[in-house]
Formats: structure tokens, C-alpha cells, sequence
């Protein structure tokens, strides 16, 4: 099982007024739901948890990955952005035993907060 984890910071959003909210996350549901064929859940804090139970064919995890790099350049995202996380069970059974990686960290833009 393949997740990716992000949060937005929507109060610096809409105090900036720069860019619209919805619009943001239209284009992350575009590439993750539409493009990366993953679901979507929503939690109580604003993480929105993109996730794909099981690989559907053998290009499936490619473009989860090109999903998550879509953003790594997009200055409306990293300047709003405050967790961007990828998670991987690794074959693992029990859905909660993932490994993490802080795609912020890994691209050099910053660190993900808790």
C-alpha cells in the first residue's frame, strides 16, 4: 500500500489571497485521484491522505512518483505546503506499518512538519 500525505497551510493561503484555495486542491486531486489513480481521505487536522491499497498494472507506482514530483517545483504549492510525505508498506500486511520518507526533505525545499 502506497500513500502520500500532504497539508497545506489555508490560513496563509487566504490571508495572502495570491491563489485560490479550491483551485489548489483541484489540481492535487487531478494528479493524484485523476492521474495516479489513488483515493483520497480527509483527516480532522487538514492532512489529506492520498492512497493506492494495491498497484493496479505495472505503471501504477510511476505515476504516483510523478504525481508527488509534479509539485516539488511549483512555487504555489511549496510556498503553502507544510507536510508532503510518502509512505510505503513495502509488501508489509498490516496497514499501518509503513515506511516514511519527508518528500520536502528529499527534494531539498524543507521539512515537513508533525
Amino acid at each position: 500500500m502506497r500513500k502520500v500525505e500532504l497539508r497545506l497551510n489555508e490560513e496563509k493561503i487566504k490571508a495572502e489571497g495570491k491563489y485560490a484555495l479550491e483551485e489548489i486542491y483541484d489540481s492535487l486531486d487531478n494528479g493524484f485521484v485523476k492521474y495516479a489513480d489513488m483515493q483520497k481521505r480527509m483527516e480532522a487536522d487538514g492532512t489529506i491522505i492520498y492512497f493506492a491499497p494495491a498497484m493496479k498494472n505495472k505503471d501504477h507506482y510511476a505515476k504516483i512518483w510523478l504525481a508527488i514530483d509534479e509539485y516539488t517545483d511549483k512555487k504555489w504549492f511549496t510556498d503553502n505546503v507544510l507536510k508532503y510525505l510518502y509512505g510505503d508498506t513495502y509488501g508489509s500486511d498490516n496497514p499501518n506499518d509503513y515506511s516514511i520518507e519527508d518528500i520536502l526533505e528529499e527534494f531539498e525545499i524543507g521539512k515537513s512538519v508533525s
